[in-house]
């Protein structure tokens, strides 16, 4: 399988990487860093990885991206969009606009920017991924606003795409709950569970759409949505 994937350099972008490749498939890289392997050796000692640098927030970059992918005549099976930008927008009671301004075009405006310089190199009914959060259910951080918003703006897009072109490429949006290798925290998942998770949609063409994981977690997100938001602010939020 030839794989396109963004943001490789760390976390699940990471491990999806060293996942892909583990199992034999090919896979070319876009990140805004030197992406690694293991944490410790470079990949492109590894003959079926190319990477490509590219910052999402970028509109000059993405073309230049685009361009490059266009001249080696790739048929991609798969794009995974996992490259985002998460940081607190709401400090002290006051909105960082600018924050806010960079976190959407990375997240949504320039992930469409480059699919849609891609898309043409997709193979029929190749699988197109938005990795998303399950913060676009209930988000309970009172630091963070643009985050969830623009993965909910990235999931109606998605949506749209199932609905208007799903008999070109099978549309899938993956919703993940907190995630991380190190000190276990409730219902986290690791970076590896969640990869895992994602190769097995890619590889099954009658997999749902739209996938929420863990599922507990979303379960008790749809839960704690209907508690007055007064409760939440006192006894949920981070």
């Amino acid at each position: 399988m030839k794989v396109l994937l963004t943001g490789t350099s760390s976390g699940l972008g990471s491990e999806l990487c060293s996942f892909f490749l583990d199992r034999g498939d090919t896979v070319l890289g876009i990140s805004r860093k030197t992406t690694k392997k293991n944490g410790n050796q470079q990949r492109d000692t590894d003959e079926r990885f190319t990477f490509l640098a590219c910052d999402l927030g970028s509109e000059e970059q993405i073309q230049t991206a685009v361009s490059e992918l266009s001249n080696k005549n790739i048929n991609f099976d798969a794009v995974v969009l996992n490259a985002a930008a998460i940081e607190d927008d709401l400090i002290d009671g006051k909105l960082d606009y600018a924050k806010l301004k960079k976190i959407f075009e990375i997240n949504v405006l320039g992930n469409m920017n480059l699919l849609a310089g891609v898309l043409p190199l997709v193979r029929q009914r190749g699988a197109i991924v938005a990795v998303s959060s399950l913060s676009v259910i209930l988000d309970l951080s009172r630091r963070r606003c643009a985050y969830p918003a623009s993965k909910a703006a990235l999931n109606c897009i998605f949506d749209a795409f199932r609905l208007k072109m799903s008999g070109q490429y099978r549309f899938i949006t993956v919703n993940l709950g907190r995630l991380g290798n190190q000190a276990k925290l409730p219902f986290q998942v690791s970076y590896r569970q969640a990869a895992s998770k994602i190769i097995r949609l890619i590889e099954t063409e009658s997999a749902s759409e739209v996938i929420n994981f863990p599922w507990t977690v979303s379960y008790a997100s749809r839960i704690l949505r209907h508690l007055p938001p007064a409760f939440s602010r006192k006894y949920l939020s981070d």
